[in-house]
This record gives C-alpha cells, sequence and structure tokens, in this order.
C-alpha cells in the first residue's frame, strides 16, 4: 500500500510525496491519519535545516483501517493517538525498570505524521474517545510539558519560570499549575507582533501569575524584583541562547529544565560554568523520549483542565501547510497551534 506524506526543509521547502508503506505485519496497526499537530521541531526544519528534506510530524491521531493477527490492544474502528516513540519493554534499561532510559524504541520507522497513513507498531497506539481527532493531537506535546515538569523536580507550592512562549511552554507552564507551583511565569519575546500577544494572553488565561517580554524588559532584574534569591525552577523551551538568563533566575541549589533546541549554530552557547557550580544549579537535559504520559494528558484534555481551544488556532491541509507556516515563521498570524488535516480524511 501506498502513502502521500510530508517532507520539508530550510526556506520552508515542503513536498508532499508518495511512498511504499509495506505490508502490516502480524504486530502492526494501519492508522489513517485525521490530524497532526505543527511541532516547533517541525518548524526548526523549516527555517533552518539544509540537505535533505525531513519527514515531517509526529503530533498525530487517526482511527485503525487494519490490524496484525497478533494485535489485540486495538481493533479496527479505534481512534487513537500515535506514540511517536515508545519504549520496548524488553531491553536492560525496560526491564530494570529505567524505562525512560530507552533506546531500542518502537517508532514509525522515519515515516512522516503529516501522512493520510500511517504503519506503526500497535504498542505505540493509544486508544481515545470524547475529543475531537484535533484536541487529541495536543496529547503529545502536553505529554512533553509533563515531562517537563515532572524533570524538573518541582516542589509543592514553589515558584517556576518557563521560557518560551510556544505551545510546549504553555503547556508546561499549566502543567506546572496543575501540579501545585505557588507562582508560574512565563517569558515570551514582545507583544507587540499579533502572535506575542496572542501567546502572552494564552499564559494569562492559562493562570500564569507574570508574563515577561525578553525583548523589551530586563528578564533577569524582573525576577529577581520578586524573588530576590532566585526561583525554584526553571523550564527553558525557548532557543538555546535564553540559557544563560535562565540560569541568572534561579536559586541556590535550584535546576534548570533545558528542552529548547535550535539547529543551523543556535545549538551553541556561551555558559558561566562557575555560577552554576558554585551555586550548585542542576542543569537538566530533557527529552519526551520514550513517549510517557500520553494517558494522563488526555485525562487533562478530556477533563479540559487544559482547554484545547486555547491551543489549535489555525488549520492547513497538504496545500496550504506550507503558507501557513511561512506567516507563522514571521510572526504575522496570531498562531498558538497548527493543525494539519490531511487531505484523504
Amino acid at each position: 500500500m501506498k502513502a502521500n506524506g510530508l517532507f520539508g526543509g530550510k526556506y520552508v521547502k515542503i513536498e508532499k510525496r508518495e511512498y511504499e508503506l509495506g505490508a502490516v505485519g502480524p504486530n502492526h496497526a494501519l492508522v489513517a491519519v485525521k490530524a497532526c499537530g505543527v511541532c516547533g521541531t517541525d518548524l526548526n526544519f523549516l527555517r533552518d535545516c539544509e540537505g535533505e528534506l525531513r519527514p515531517m510530524g509526529h503530533e498525530l491521531t487517526g482511527t485503525v483501517i487494519e490490524v496484525g493477527m497478533c494485535v489485540k490492544n486495538v481493533a479496527v474502528g479505534t481512534k487513537v493517538v500515535v506514540e511517536d516513540l515508545a519504549y520496548c519493554g524488553v531491553c536492560p534499561d525496560c526491564q530494570n525498570g529505567r524505562i525512560q532510559s530507552c533506546r531500542n524504541m518502537l517508532s514509525g520507522g522515519g515515516r512522516p505524521g503529516m501522512a493520510d497513513y500511517m504503519l506503526i507498531d500497535a504498542r505505540c497506539l493509544v486508544p481515545f474517545d470524547g475529543l475531537s481527532f484535533e484536541a487529541a493531537s495536543l496529547t503529545e506535546p502536553l505529554a512533553v510539558g509533563l515531562c517537563a515538569v515532572e524533570e524538573s523536580d518541582m516542589p509543592f507550592g514553589g515558584s517556576v519560570v518557563v521560557f518560551g512562549h510556544g505551545p510546549i511552554g504553555l503547556l508546561a507552564a499549566r502543567c506546572a499549575i496543575l501540579k501545585g507551583a505557588g507562582f508560574v511565569a512565563v517569558v515570551g519575546t514582545s507583544r507587540d507582533t499579533p502572535l506575542g500577544a496572542k501567546r502572552l494572553d494564552v499564559a494569562e488565561k492559562l493562570g500564569c501569575q507574570l508574563t515577561l517580554e525578553s525583548m523589551k524588559q530586563d528578564v533577569v532584574a524582573e525576577l529577581r524584583k520578586r524573588f530576590p534569591d532566585g526561583v525554584d525552577r526553571v523550564i527553558v523551551t525557548s532557543p538555546p541562547r535564553t540559557v544563560p538568563d535562565a540560569i541568572k533566575c534561579v536559586h541556590f541549589g535550584g535546576c534548570v529544565a533545558m528542552l529548547g533546541i535550535s539547529f543551523g549554530g543556535g545549538e551553541k552557547i556561551t555558559l558561566d560554568v562557575n555560577h552554576a557550580v558554585f551555586n550548585k544549579i542542576a542543569l537538566k537535559g530533557v527529552i519526551a523520549e520514550p513517549a510517557l504520559h500520553f494517558n494522563t494528558a488526555l485525562d487533562l484534555l478530556k477533563s479540559n483542565a487544559v482547554n484545547p481551544d486555547l491551543f489549535l488556532t489555525h488549520f492547513a491541509a497538504f496545500e496550504t501547510l506550507g503558507s501557513v507556516c511561512t506567516d507563522l515563521l514571521e510572526h504575522k498570524i496570531p498562531a498558538v497551534k497548527i493543525c494539519l488535516r490531511p487531505n484523504r480524511c
């Protein structure tokens, strides 16, 4: 069976390609993709990644249309969210209870999630109901936000600052509030564009007590006015260049959880390591691989503890995705989250 999917690279070059999916094996399921969110990683590909075009999309939902003979967890007609990378369950780390350290993960084999069909190991599928396909496509980024808060080891009632007002930053901020943070701030760039204004407004609607504009304010000074000794935790979802300021915001013995990435040279920064060492600041790299917390994320979306309508602002088809992503990268539209609806769905 053949599928159509999107591959992208620098200068918002997007190609729709037809490719062979292969046969449905005994442990596989064939999913008709109904919705796929545009991740910040996809946008990084479209802005910075030269060379071979990369498969786009991993925040996908759909309906199972065929299953292999050994599949028991889903059936034809089941609505599912797809884990982009699932722990294997059989490697030494998994069998020793360290599933978060699994490096033998199950995946879509390099196929794009922005496609009309996805062939995948059925163990990567999480059934859901009670949500639209579009709302359920927020499961993966919400699970990333949950992972960031968990990995930061945020104390109950603690103070948390999130650098970055993209979807992951906003979701992490909401997760921190739901987990019992006493104070949450979000640092964005500026309210002077429709994009910046929209996203910082969403941060306030989510319950954040403070929003800051890094292009117009001294973020470290503003936070130190409220917390002279620094905050408990900082979660960095913005580009790596913001990490040095993030370190200056946290108090002695605090933690900076880093999950913002960049390509094209932006991943390299200069740090004052002495400051981190003498202040016992933990710098923790966070990546939500393998996928965890999907069921919790679905429950939060279904209960409206995380309101999908605050995030799903723009929708696209195969033919229009490039123009919508260009407008987002140029800050021309007030998009929080773009969701692709494949043509044949």
